[in-house]
């Protein structure tokens, strides 16, 4: 009797593993079909993805000796660098990937790169301060 009842416990423990763990998977959520990107739109958003860091690179060097508020400046090079972004927008529409999984992207490509950005010029901006500050101190100590 008492083999029957733990062979009846061992099978109700084994159902209700069998049902937790390979059971028909719930359908009360809504399921969203993920459209596949094509190799070609990779392909498209990694050049411009390229693109898009030379275009900043190039910025940046125009803006580095500028005296000017750092935010300001990195406002201004990201928005000359935007139409980088244009063809992965496109390439993007072609696959039918929807806009707001698009401007996520772009979203996050723009967010990685203004940290850096800042960096770049918050480094320029102190060494030119140094500089100003050396000079400064230098024309003290000559003029005594």
């Amino acid at each position: 009797m008492l083999r029957f009842f733990s062979c009846v416990l061992v099978a109700f423990i084994l159902s209700g593993c069998a049902n937790k763990v390979g059971g028909p998977p719930d359908t009360s959520e809504s399921f969203e079909h993920n459209p596949a990107v094509s190799a070609q739109t990779i392909l498209i958003s990694r050049k411009s993805s390229q693109q898009y860091q030379r275009c900043l690179t190039e910025q940046i060097k125009q803006y580095v000796n500028i005296d000017m508020d750092v935010r300001v400046s990195t406002g201004r090079i990201m928005k000359a660098c935007e139409p980088e972004f244009n063809p992965i927008r496109e390439a993007f529409k072609a696959d039918h990937i929807p806009s707001q999984v698009t401007e996520r992207y772009l979203s996050t490509k723009r967010s990685r790169s203004t940290p850096n950005i800042l960096r770049v010029l918050m480094y320029a901006q102190s060494k030119r301060d140094d500089v100003n500050t050396m000079s400064k101190k230098q024309d003290n100590y000559s003029s005594n």
